[in-house]
């Protein structure tokens, strides 16, 4: 009983081979027409998309001087920005800081007689003025970007 089994099982897998072996000779025989017809477009598509090494070069030389110019005038804008702006910004702000130094540290200290008190503001003046100024900056900040902003919606529209 097992023997038959076995047979038939055997019969079944012979069955399966001959149509997996029938598909394959198909399979090949539709591959073989296909190469034949598309293989002068295959081959000139693939002639096309290969890139010759001079445009590759090329290429590279082109990115190499963009970098440099980009370099170049970043150099030039860090140059100006950060150094001669901020040269005159840092004598402003030593200018200020020692003002308001002695103005905010040592004018408590010194006698409401004393002859200093007659350079410096009022103590109510060290609160208020930087508040004043924060607003003033805030406000201006705000009506520019706002400023901006209408003139791009009304470009748009």
């Amino acid at each position: 009983m097992k023997l038959k089994q076995v047979e038939k099982a055997n019969q079944e897998l012979l069955g399966h081979l001959e149509d997996v072996e029938i598909q394959n000779r198909t399979l090949s025989i539709c591959l073989n027409d296909v190469e034949e017809k598309f293989d002068g477009k295959i081959q000139a598509i693939l002639n096309a998309s290969l890139i010759n090494e001079n445009d590759y070069s090329m290429d590279l030389a082109d990115r190499a001087i963009g970098f440099l110019l980009c370099c170049i005038s970043l150099s030039i804008f860090a140059y100006y920005i950060f150094v001669i702006i901020m040269i005159y910004v840092y004598d402003i702000i030593k200018i200020n800081f020692i003002y308001l130094f002695i103005y905010g540290v040592l004018h408590p200290f010194v006698d409401d007689d004393h002859f200093i008190h007659n350079y410096f503001l009022p103590q109510e003046y060290a609160i208020v003025i930087p508040i004043l100024a924060g607003v003033a900056l805030v406000c201006f900040l705000c009506v520019f970007i706002g400023s901006v902003m209408l003139k791009l919606i009304r470009n748009k529209a």
